[in-house]
């Protein structure tokens, strides 16, 4: 148990970085077609190095990139429209908003595939709902154009939400289809060779250009992202024999809100106010409720 939730615990970290690079990009407004163009090479790198795909039949693996490539597309729109919320507000916010996406699955899950639901899910559900609502209440005592930017960054981080979490529930479908492991491996392959066709093209449109700090943060957002996938699954493995797992992704993205908030906070001077505060204890507490079991 002790090296699953260490293992648990370095994901959190991990994703934290994840947050904390990408961060950095909005913040310093750089390239970020380059940015992301650069990250999904690696990333696709690293995954088909370590990670290939098993031997399936054509006809599956057809069928897996039906799903997957419009899943690959809504996702990569997901991380665009957080780019804008970063650049229009809180960082910590447009954040905890994309990171809220996982309601999506859960919810087409339970209507769409039957998902045994609990009420206690549902309440989960329910405060995470109350915290965005939350987050998203505008001071009454802010000037126009403060007003007119934070409704931009809430517009934002609300359309990162809606098109993560249906980039999440459509990743779902292969396995909901019953294909069979081979097939399955094929998932995340096929991601990140959609990802490099999609910020390849917009580089290309945009005639992106590229200089050694793009080249440099593109790299490390890759390799930081394509680490938290791993030790993400070895968590996921040395607690399945447990019978813990499912404490996996709720304490992982717990401790990554946090920590991304603190340091916001911290390095980047964000004001966190009481109801702030008490929105992201509330989405805490939902989150655990929503993976409880």
């Amino acid at each position: 148990m002790l090296n699953g939730s260490i293992l648990t615990i370095a994901t959190g970290v991990i994703w934290t970085l994840v947050a904390v690079i990408y961060s950095a990009v909005a913040g310093k407004q750089k390239n970020f077609t380059g940015f992301m163009f650069f990250y999904s090479v690696v990333f696709a790198v690293l995954i088909w190095l370590f990670q290939p795909p098993q031997t399936a039949s054509a006809a599956e693996i057809s069928k897996v990139a039906y799903c997957i490539v419009p899943s690959a597309l809504l996702g990569q729109l997901g991380f665009f429209a957080l780019y804008l919320a970063m650049k229009k507000g809180s960082h910590a916010v447009a954040w905890t908003f994309t990171q809220s996406a996982m309601v999506m699955p859960f919810l087409g899950s339970w209507i769409f595939f039957d998902s045994q639901v609990k009420w206690f899910n549902f309440a989960g559900l329910l405060l995470i709902v109350l915290a965005l609502c939350g987050l998203g209440k505008s001071k009454k005592d802010k000037s126009a154009d403060e007003h007119k930017k934070f409704l931009s960054a809430l517009i934002f981080s609300l359309t990162a939400l809606l098109l993560t979490g249906l980039s999440q529930f459509s990743s779902l479908l292969p396995g909901e289809l019953g294909m069979s492991q081979e097939a399955l491996s094929w998932r995340l392959p096929i991601n990140t060779v959609a990802g490099v066709v999609i910020w390849g093209t917009g580089a290309l449109i945009v005639k992106a250009k590229t200089d050694r700090q793009i080249i440099k943060y593109g790299t490390v957002y890759g390799l930081v992202v394509a680490a938290g996938q791993v030790v993400l699954y070895m968590a996921i493995d040395a607690l399945t024999p447990i019978e813990m797992v499912a404490i996996v992704y709720p304490a992982a993205l717990s401790i990554c809100i946090i920590l991304f908030a603190v340091y916001c906070a911290i390095f980047r001077k964000e004001k966190l106010s009481k109801p702030v505060i008490a929105s992201l204890v509330l989405l805490l507490s939902g989150v655990i409720l929503l993976f409880r079991q």
